[in-house]
């Protein structure tokens, strides 16, 4: 299995870098837009994040996989780190929170063994290419070649979830309690073209991805997203079947009125016929009576 990574965070002192502080050497530009997409969907409206957010998304080549949250959250959820290293990732140097996705990026995988991409693993990587530069006023790019990785590659056994509300076929929303189930499954069946994106609380932007043509996301979200997106989905169908009745009822009475029109046209002929044959009956007795 060939590995890279990819890590999107400020420093002290430099802002986010929008091709990424840490990304894989190889990737052309199409690539790094591909990624920044999708890590800038899992790193939406992070001020509202209650719970850490984990991302899978994968295009014909490339998965991305790795966790958003704040540097202090996933710190306390580190088991091996020296916790004194991390202390100065926490903010930068105006004092805001420090939040950064940190990922590993595969190339042509069909599973990964996402048990061993824990919480020190991730913050490793962080302090391993993070800490040199930290202080820096600017900062490049880190570019990092895809290696072979073996300690990834056992699979695990996980249970499809199949308790999703299916929208459409290319957006499937569950609720935010079988996050981790999902990432689960989806990490032991990766799939091309699929963005899977756990904890998305924001309904407008969950709407966005409803009219997606080649791309499918699957998403957990709260029980009242979901509950409003299906008051939608009932809604849109019940206004298609309207649509669909008046269409036949106006055709119904297309097909009345034309055959109406037939029958007052057959009722005007047999009047001017009837009308016609009275005439000449007149007229002969007219004739009739003047001879005698």
């Amino acid at each position: 299995m060939e590995v890279s990574y990819l890590i999107h965070t400020r420093t002290l002192k430099c802002d986010f870098n929008p091709k990424f502080m840490v990304r894989p050497q190889e990737w052309s530009e199409n690539n790094i837009n591909w990624a920044r997409k999708n890590v800038l969907l899992a790193t939406y409206s992070i001020d509202n994040l209650i719970e850490e957010r984990w991302l899978i998304a994968s295009d014909q080549t490339y998965t991305i996989i790795g966790l958003v949250d704040f540097i202090g959250n996933i710190v306390e959820k580190c088991i091996f780190i020296d916790k004194s290293i991390t202390e100065k990732f926490k903010q930068d140097e105006v004092g805001r929170r420090t939040y950064t996705f940190i990922g590993i990026v595969l190339k042509d995988a069909a599973f990964i063994n996402i048990s061993n991409i824990n919480y020190d693993y991730l913050m490793k990587l962080f302090i391993k290419y993070l800490d040199n530069i930290w202080d820096n006023m600017q900062n490049e790019t880190i570019k990092v070649e895809f290696e072979k990785k073996d300690l990834l590659q056992h699979r695990l056994e996980e249970e499809f979830p199949d308790n999703g509300f299916e929208y459409n076929q290319n957006l499937i929303l569950y609720e935010d309690t079988y996050s981790c189930k999902l990432i689960k499954y989806y990490s032991n069946n990766l799939q091309k073209n699929t963005t899977v994106c756990t904890n998305l609380n924001s309904l407008s932007k969950i709407k966005t991805f409803r009219n997606s043509s080649n791309i499918k996301y699957i998403l957990s979200t709260t029980n009242n997203n979901i509950r409003r997106l299906k008051n939608e989905f009932e809604q849109l169908k019940m206004n298609e079947n309207i649509s669909t009745g008046e269409a036949i009822v106006i055709n119904e009475n297309t097909s009345e009125e034309k055959h109406l029109d037939k029958e007052k046209k057959h009722l005007a002929i047999l009047g001017m016929t009837i009308g016609g044959i009275a005439s000449v009956v007149t007229l002969v007795l007219q004739i009739l009576m003047t001879i005698n």
